[in-house]
């Protein structure tokens, strides 16, 4: 069991995550993250995913430079989603 802090959160997030990154070894890497509704945070303007825990794909650079990125779920308290071939296992 993992907590995820939004960014809102970050100067009081303990040693919760604010971004988990999921490393598949295939240079296309996966990031999750919760976004958090903010009145008056970074957050105050967004328009999607509020109060979710979000799943970005990135394509190539392993995510450590600009790449390409995909929102893949948008996922509310008891849902999950699965990756399939994570890291090229065909699993």
């Amino acid at each position: 069991t993992l907590t995820l802090v939004g960014i809102d959160e970050y100067n009081i997030r303990g040693s919760s995550p604010v971004t988990v990154r999921l490393e598949t070894g295939a240079g296309n890497d996966y990031f999750v993250g919760f976004n958090r509704a903010s009145a008056t945070g970074p957050n105050r303007f967004n328009d999607e995913g509020d109060n979710m825990v979000n799943i970005i794909q990135v394509n190539g650079n392993n995510g450590e430079s600009y790449s390409q990125s995909y929102l893949r779920a948008l996922l509310s308290q008891g849902q999950s989603y699965a990756i399939s071939n994570f890291g090229g296992t065909g699993k």
